[in-house]
Formats: structure tokens, sequence, C-alpha cells
């Protein structure tokens, strides 16, 4: 099992606490008028937040390649609009902070921080198309180069992502370590969806281990939990588990 640099997701936590008091603590209303947000788009965060999710990913890639700066700025507006229609729709400003700080970032850093998330979500797909060891493969590339960028938000998703992989496999001890830590460092910068996504799949480890009751208490411990605990339908495992 690869080794966790336990310290440096700690540093990266620490980190991106201090630039997120440094931008402000409510970005909501710097960032994005609420009365404008589009009630079409507010609909499909709650509806499919995940959907909602993956096209801020693809504003963020546009944006990443744009060749001038009026057709960055357009995919950069796309992304404040679909985070505020997440913050209205789930009462969470986490994608709020993101579009801020890449914003922030300089082009090559925020080129990194795309290619991290694109490489993530390829393990998703992939875990489906061509089956576990190429999606782990590429899970921990990103997680690889989330930990070079020294950015949480990218490392939470990597490391929960792992941790799915790892107990698909049937490896729960090795598991549970990686969705803990993936759960803890998520809850820190306040990613309730990548810290929802670990307690389900705790809550399934614990299931399996015949802790019916842990189980039940992993899901009742998110306060949002009709929005947290939605657990990607490609993490879960191929065999049934009992209720």
């Amino acid at each position: 099992m690869m080794t966790l640099p336990l310290l440096v997701v700690l540093v990266s936590a620490t980190a991106w606490t201090q630039s997120n008091v440094m931008m402000g603590a409510d970005p909501l209303s710097a960032l994005h008028r609420v009365d404008r947000v589009d009630s079409a788009l507010v609909a499909q965060a709650r509806q499919q937040p995940d959907s909602l999710r993956a096209a801020l990913s693809r504003s963020f890639a546009a944006a990443a390649s744009s060749a001038n700066d009026r057709d960055r700025d357009v995919h950069l507006l796309r992304a404040r609009d679909l985070a505020g229609a997440y913050a209205v729709a789930w009462k969470d400003s986490f994608l709020l902070r993101q579009v801020k700080r890449f914003e922030s970032l300089p082009p090559t850093q925020r080129k990194a921080r795309v290619l991290a998330d694109s490489i993530r979500l390829a393990g998703n797909v992939a875990l489906t198309r061509e089956g576990a060891p190429r999606a782990m493969a590429l899970w921990r590339e990103s997680l690889r180069r989330a930990l070079a960028l020294n950015d949480p938000a990218a490392i939470a998703p990597a490391i929960v992502a792992i941790g799915a992989g790892l107990y698909r496999a049937g490896g729960l001890d090795s598991a549970t370590v990686y969705l803990e830590r993936g759960r803890n460092l998520a809850t820190r910068i306040g990613d309730l969806r990548t810290a929802g996504n670990a307690l389900g799949i705790l809550g399934s480890v614990s299931k399996d281990r015949g802790n019916f009751a842990k189980a039940v208490e992993l899901t009742r411990a998110h306060p949002r939990s009709e929005h947290a605990l939605a657990t990607p339908a490609e993490w879960r495992p191929t065999r049934t588990i009992s209720a």
C-alpha cells in the first residue's frame, strides 16, 4: 500500500485555512450576488450536484486553456455562476472559495490543478470501463500531482477515491485509513461533498464488518446527510451488501 504523506496533508490543510482567512470568511457575498443566480442552475445543483461539479471542472479546464483574456473571463464567469447556484442550493460556499482560489493562481498552476482533477475524474471513468487497477493508477497519479501543488481541495478527493478503490478490492483496513484521512481533510477545508462520500463508504465498510450500529452512526454523522452522503455509483462494490 502506498504510504500517504500525512505531514504534507496536514500542512496543506493549514495553508488552505490560512488562505481562506486572507480571502475572507464569506465569499458568497463577495463573489456572487445571490439574486442573480439562475434558478434552473440552482435546481440542477440540488438534483444533480455531482453533474454540476463536473461542469465546474470543465469550466476550470476551459479557462486554463483559453488563448486570450476574453475567453478566459467567459469561462470564469460560468464557473462563478455554477458555484453560486451550488451555494444557494446547498447553503455551501465551498465551490465559491474554489473559484476564487483558482482565479488567484498563476496560469501554470491553474493548468496543473486542472490536470490533477482531470486525472482523478479519468480514474472514475476507468473504474467501470477498464477496471480497478487502471483506476487506482490514475487516482494515485492525481494524488501525487495534488500533493505537489499542496492543494488540499485536490488532495482530499484523490485520497477518498483511492480509499474507495481499496474498498472495492476488499482491503477494508487499508480503505479505512485512506477514507478517514480523506474525510478529515475534506471536513477541515469545508468540502462537505467529499467528506460525505468518505462517510458513505466508511458506513459500507462497517456493514461489511458486521458492525451495523457503526454503519448507522456514520450515515448520521454528517449535518447535511442528504447533500453529502451520495457515494458515486462507480465506487460501490460489485458485490451486494446486506442491510
